[in-house]
């Protein structure tokens, strides 16, 4: 993502593809549970995991541990 998208969330709108992929019936059945908007509900976990990959978390966990001698 280029940074114009951070920097003006409210008028990013992403082209949407549609996709056929397998999802496993329990997760898809839990989703549907919730009614109406469920595949929006899907991409929405799936929008956050990109961020949270994509985004540097503040600090490194690996500098923040302790070694063991």
């Amino acid at each position: 993502m280029r940074p114009s998208h951070f920097r003006n969330p409210k008028n990013y709108r992403p082209v949407k593809r549609k996709v056929c992929m397998y999802i496993d019936a329990d997760i898809l059945d839990w989703y549907k549970t919730e009614g109406k908007g469920y595949q929006t509900r899907i991409n929405q976990v799936l929008r956050r995991d990109m961020l949270r990959e994509s985004v540097p978390a503040y600090g490194n966990i690996e500098n923040s541990e302790k070694s063991e001698d």
